[in-house]
């Protein structure tokens, strides 16, 4: 019975021995992801491993800027984020599109986006091509973004894509 109990001790320890061990390594991955897309010019940079990045040499990140899991930033076009930028999870941040004019396979195109600083994109919000967020502006969970959003603004689906309320600062 008490080497059962033992065995079992042994057993528990060696778990959290390697757990600890693949969450380290975790981390080192991140780490090293970081620094290989964006270089040792960005400070406080947060992202998860879920995000997923196409172009990333197109993409331009100030500091301090938090992007939650599941988020796909697509550059065919540059991606500005300022500072202390703000994406929750969910996020897609696309600057192309395709040309429907066009013969099939359709030719992709794209626009420029600018996220400036301050700005909070709440889950799941789309922003298409030749878009700017405005400063410190909030745009609402679940918008889609099709037009400029001007600076200290919640921008909200539930309005039509109406600016909701004029933030104060």
């Amino acid at each position: 019975m008490l080497k059962a109990i033992l065995l079992n001790k042994v057993i528990i320890l060696i778990y959290i021995f390697f757990s600890n061990l693949l969450y380290l390594f975790d981390l080192y991955k991140l780490a090293i992801r970081k620094k290989v897309l964006f270089g040792d010019s960005v400070e406080k940079l947060a992202i998860s491993n879920t995000t997923s990045f196409k172009y990333p040499e197109n993409i331009i990140l100030g500091n301090n800027v938090k992007i939650g899991p599941n988020t796909s930033i697509g550059a065919l076009s540059k991606i500005i984020i300022e500072d202390n930028v703000r994406i929750s999870q969910g996020v897609i941040i696309e600057t192309a599109y395709l040309d429907l004019k066009s013969s099939i396979p359709y030719k992709h195109l794209s626009k420029e986006i600018w996220i400036k600083e301050g700005a909070w994109l709440a889950s799941n919000v789309i922003i298409l091509g030749g878009v700017t967020i405005g400063k410190n502006s909030v745009v609402s969970a679940g918008t889609i973004v099709k037009e400029d959003v001007p600076d200290n603004v919640i921008y909200s689906l539930e309005s039509k894509n109406k600016i909701v309320k004029i933030i104060k600062r």
